[in-house]
């Protein structure tokens, strides 16, 4: 099964699909990223702690707004948990 095949197929077995935007924009992934914060409580992330990414952005975005964060570091798979209150 080819990437796209894959796409598609998780993509009609989903409850529900929701487009940030239907095209790529510079900040699209961004726009994606700030948007699963802001409707979850919780936000589970695989983060190797790099702050220049979109993952250490999305982190720090979550803790700002209060959520809890859970981060699972990718090579030694220990798992961190952080609850903050607002």
């Amino acid at each position: 099964m080819s990437e796209q095949e894959r796409y598609r197929s998780i993509l009609r077995q989903a409850d529900e699909v929701i487009y940030v935007n239907r095209e790529y924009t510079s900040d699209c992934m961004l726009a994606r990223n700030r948007y699963l914060v802001e409707h979850s409580s919780v936000l589970l992330a695989v983060y190797n702690g790099s702050r220049r990414s979109g993952t250490g952005m999305t982190v720090r975005y979550a803790k700002r707004l209060g959520r809890e964060v859970i981060v699972i570091a990718p090579v030694s798979r220990s798992v961190s948990y952080e609850k903050l209150e607002r």
